[in-house]
């Protein structure tokens, strides 16, 4: 037998939870942190949509790997 030399694990929703609600609440805590003029929702319906198109890009395997720091520091 070959020997194994990655592991490679699903994290989210496979190893440990993630519902939208994780999210929310650090955006609530950004939101505060910050002192930004929106709520956790309003932020949400922005950040989903750009989270679901960039998790499309990411495993399109005719662009570059992207990660997700790069990613939204806006690279």
């Amino acid at each position: 037998m070959p020997r194994i030399t990655t592991v490679i694990f699903d994290m989210y929703e496979t190893l440990v939870q993630n519902p939208s609600g994780i999210s929310k609440s650090s955006f609530a805590t950004i939101i505060k942190q910050q002192g930004l003029d929106t709520t956790a929702d309003e932020l949400w319906e922005h950040w989903l949509p750009a989270n679901e198109e960039f998790g499309k890009t990411r495993v399109d395997p005719d662009r570059p790997f992207q990660s997700y720091f790069s990613a939204w520091k806006g690279g």
